[in-house]
C-alpha cells in the first residue's frame, strides 16, 4: 500500500509535468482564474472579503440614498474614476465584469479540456470550449447562486450584533463566519467537481451537480484532505512569488532612487518598466498555478473513481493505530 507522501508526490508531480508540457494552458489559467483557481480554501477567503465588502454595500444603503456609494470602497476607484458619474462607472464595471464572465467560462472549459486531450492550439481548444459555455453558466448559477443568497440572509444579523458587542454576540458572529465560509467551501468544491463531470462525461448540469454530491459525501475525508494539501502549495507558492517580487524589486528601487532627482523622466520609465515586469511575473504565476490545480484536481477524481480509493491520511493513521 502506498505511504501518504508518496501518493501524493506522485500526484503532483504529474500535473505539474502535465501542465509543464502545455504552456498553452496557461493563458486559459488566467482567466479560468477569475471564477476559481482551484485553491477552494483560498476561495473561502476571497468569499469573506467579499461578504465584508457586501456587509458596507448594505450598511451605506441604509444610511445613504445614494445606490452606488458603495463603488467608493473600491481601492482604485478615487485615483481612476474620481472625475466620473459614479453611475456611470457602475455600468462600465457591469459590463466588462460580464464580459471577464463569459471569457472566464470559455477558458475554464479550454483548460480541462487541454488536460484531458493534450497538448492543442489556443484557437483549437477555444472553439472546443466555446459550446460549454450555456452548461457551465448553469453550473455556476446552481452554486454560486446559493452563496448569494447565504450573504444578503446573513448580513441583517451581523448588522443587528454590531449594535451591541458582547461575548454572546462574538460567539454568534463566529459560527455565523465559520459557517459561511463552511458553504462557500463546498459549494465552491460541488461547482468545481460539476464542472469536470459536465465536460469529460458530457452529464448535464443537474446529472453533474448529483454526481458531485454523490462523489463528496463518498470521498469527504479524502477531498478535504486534498484542498488542505492544493491550498498550502498555493501559499507556499504565494510566498515564492513575493519573494521573486521582492529581489526583481531592489535594483529597480535602487535605480529610481539615483535618477529621481538628476532625471525624473528616466526614474518613471523605471518605475512604469518595473510594474510592468510586476505583473507579467504575477500573470504567469497565475495562469500556471490556476492550471497546475486543475491538473491536480483532474487526477484526484481519476483516484476518486476507483473503488478502493481512500483518503491516504486516513488508512496512515488507521494503520498506525492498529499496529501500536
Amino acid at each position: 500500500m502506498e505511504k501518504t507522501a508518496e501518493f501524493y508526490f506522485g500526484l503532483f508531480k504529474k500535473a505539474g509535468v502535465i501542465i509543464w508540457k502545455q504552456k498553452v494552458l496557461w493563458i486559459f489559467g488566467v482567466f479560468a482564474g477569475l471564477i476559481g483557481s482551484g485553491t477552494l480554501f483560498g476561495t473561502g477567503i476571497k468569499g469573506i472579503h467579499l461578504f465584508k465588502w457586501i456587509h458596507q454595500w448594505t450598511k451605506d444603503l441604509l444610511i445613504s440614498s445614494e445606490p452606488f456609494l458603495f463603488l467608493k470602497h473600491l481601492p482604485f476607484f478615487p485615483s481612476l474614476f474620481h472625475p466620473l458619474p459614479i453611475e456611470g462607472v457602475f455600468l462600465f464595471i457591469l459590463l466588462f465584469s460580464l464580459f471577464l464572465f463569459l471569457v472566464s467560462l470559455i477558458s475554464q472549459a479550454s483548460l480541462i479540456l487541454g488536460i484531458k486531450n493534450g497538448s492543442n492550439s489556443l484557437s483549437f481548444l477555444w472553439k472546443k470550449g466555446l459550446p460549454f459555455f450555456v452548461p457551465l453558466f448553469e453550473i455556476q448559477l446552481f452554486t454560486k447562486l446559493p452563496i448569494l443568497i447565504l450573504f444578503f440572509t446573513t448580513i441583517p444579523f451581523l448588522l443587528l450584533l454590531e449594535l451591541s458587542i458582547n461575548p454572546q454576540r462574538l460567539l454568534i458572529l463566529f459560527v455565523l463566519l465559520s459557517g459561511f465560509f463552511l458553504m462557500v467551501f463546498i459549494f465552491e468544491l460541488i461547482g468545481l467537481f460539476s464542472t469536470f463531470f459536465a465536460i469529460e462525461e458530457n452529464l448535464s448540469p443537474p446529472q453533474a451537480f448529483h454526481k458531485s454530491v454523490l462523489f463528496l459525501k463518498k470521498h469527504t475525508l479524502a477531498t478535504l484532505e486534498f484542498a488542505l494539501i492544493i491550498f498550502l502549495i498555493s501559499l507556499i507558492a504565494g510566498l515564492g512569488l513575493i519573494l521573486i517580487i521582492f529581489l526583481i524589486s531592489i535594483p529597480f528601487l535602487l535605480g529610481f532612487f539615483l535618477w529621481s532627482f538628476s532625471s525624473p523622466e528616466i526614474s518613471t520609465f523605471i518605475i512604469f518598466l518595473w510594474i510592468l515586469i510586476e505583473i507579467i511575473l504575477t500573470l504567469i504565476a497565475a495562469g500556471f498555478f490556476t492550471s497546475y490545480c486543475y491538473a491536480s484536481w483532474k487526477l484526484f477524481l481519476v483516484d476518486m473513481n476507483k473503488p478502493s480509493f481512500l483518503s491516504k491520511l486516513f488508512i496512515s493513521l488507521f494503520y498506525r493505530k492498529k499496529s501500536t
